[in-house]
């Protein structure tokens, strides 16, 4: 296999969550307290979380976070559980489901991010999220699918000890979110790490335990 999806095979296997893994739109049990699908792994140097709910597509990284670093997962997958919890019916512009910082009693702007220091940052083109993150900005906005991101929001955060690096991307309808969250692994971002499928059935563990 060629396009990083031998992930899904060992997660399959291992997991036995197929449907989850292998990428059915419709598999998967939404908890409520957060996402429809997700999967997490880490890079070396951070966890990474990639969730959908209804329509969006999150990507949540904390590093510096090992391997071992159990406190780290557990805050990176407790943020997204309630970031992708704000979805609702109403929910339109990406930035809303961005957590202020009086929103967050642990999380504070990260002011060493100079370019959310001050607040959310919001892109709706490739050109416009090139210019707020040059790395993987193309990996949202790939003109080769016949889909594309309506918008997309980025925050980063801190709590003295982690860095937590926020994206919540909106596309058009819940068929294009769940594509997207398929078709990213082929994407520079994400070919350096391995993934777990996560099947949120229980909202206290909704990742397989590391």
């Amino acid at each position: 296999m060629t396009r990083q999806r031998c992930f899904c095979l060992c997660a399959c296997l291992t997991l036995s969550l197929s449907a989850v893994a292998c990428g059915s739109s419709n598999s998967e049990p939404a908890t409520s307290t957060g996402w429809d699908k997700a999967r997490i792994g880490n890079t070396g140097v951070g966890w990474w979380v990639n969730a959908i709910k209804s329509a969006y597509f999150l990507s949540v990284k904390i590093s510096p976070s090992s391997q071992d670093d159990t406190t780290g997962r557990g805050k990176v997958i407790n943020f997204t559980q309630k970031v992708a919890g704000g979805v609702t019916s109403s929910t339109a512009d990406p930035a809303t489901l961005v957590p202020a910082p009086d929103q967050n009693s642990e999380w504070q702007l990260d002011q060493n991010q100079p370019k959310t220091a001050n607040g959310v940052q919001t892109a709706n083109t490739l050109d416009s999220a090139t210019a707020l993150f040059d790395g993987g900005a193309a990996d949202f906005w790939d003109s080769s699918r016949s889909y594309q991101p309506k918008a997309l929001a980025w925050e980063v955060y801190t709590n003295g000890t982690y860095s937590l690096d926020l994206k919540v991307v909106q596309m058009a309808s819940v068929a294009d979110a769940s594509s997207i969250y398929d078709d990213i692994l082929n994407k520079s971002l994400y070919t350096n790490v391995t993934w777990t499928a996560c099947p949120g059935t229980d909202p206290n563990t909704p990742c397989p335990t590391h």
